[in-house]
């Protein structure tokens, strides 16, 4: 379920807040000190959703608000702002900064949750975006990987087929023409790689892994 990161100096609100949420199999986390998450913004980072007030003391939700802005973008962790005056000019001004959306005090929790799934469904979205560009990419990458791969080995097909004809010995020519073809055989498995299924692999060097073409366990 989705992380909700609530950042409020009411600590009866708050509790009564991410006691409805869990609930509802949110997983809540509450700071009431907002000096703390402006010590250490990445706090924020586990969060899928902030729910953070505008009127705090020793600093504002906007000094919040600009600081998670330097690190997180409205895409990566959504910001709803909650707001006791409901002024247009502090709507604005929350917004302008960088907020997704807003909720007046007192808290209408029907009205929040409503608010919060529509920025989880602009998540997903955003997730399933950012995976199909993923795949373009990968498929992106191996075409052309392929494709210059590819032209070097006819250009080696060819030296070989002339060297054949001039060495009395093929043994040489044997070897390359092997190592020729095994090459050809990892780029046709290369090509049919699949981003969206899980590949065996194994041990590269140090913490590095590799694709295993072979099948190899």
């Amino acid at each position: 379920m989705y992380k909700i990161l609530i950042i409020d100096d009411d600590e009866i609100s708050t509790h009564i807040l991410s006691t409805k949420l869990k609930k509802l199999q949110y997983t809540v986390s509450v700071y009431n000190d907002p000096s703390i998450v402006m010590e250490d913004i990445k706090i924020v980072k586990d969060a899928d959703i902030v729910l953070l007030d505008i009127m705090m003391p020793k600093f504002s939700g906007y000094d919040v608000l600009k600081e998670i802005r330097q690190y997180y973008s409205q895409n990566n962790i959504p910001v709803i702002m909650v707001t006791s005056q409901n002024t247009t000019s502090e709507i604005v001004d929350a917004l302008t900064l960088g907020a997704n959306d807003y909720v007046n005090k007192p808290i209408q929790f029907e009205v929040l949750l409503s608010r919060i799934e529509t920025q989880t469904k602009v998540l997903e979205l955003h997730k399933k975006d950012i995976h199909n560009k993923q795949i373009q990419l990968f498929h992106a990458i191996v075409a052309t990987y392929n494709h210059e791969i590819n032209n070097q080995l006819n250009i080696a097909l060819n030296i070989s087929k002339l060297l054949r004809k001039d060495l009395k010995d093929n043994k040489a020519i044997n070897r390359l023409d092997h190592a020729i073809e095994k090459i050809g055989q990892f780029v046709n498995k290369i090509e049919e790689l699949n981003p969206t299924i899980d590949h065996s692999m194994k041990d590269y060097l140090n913490e590095a892994k590799m694709l295993n073409l072979n099948n190899e366990e």
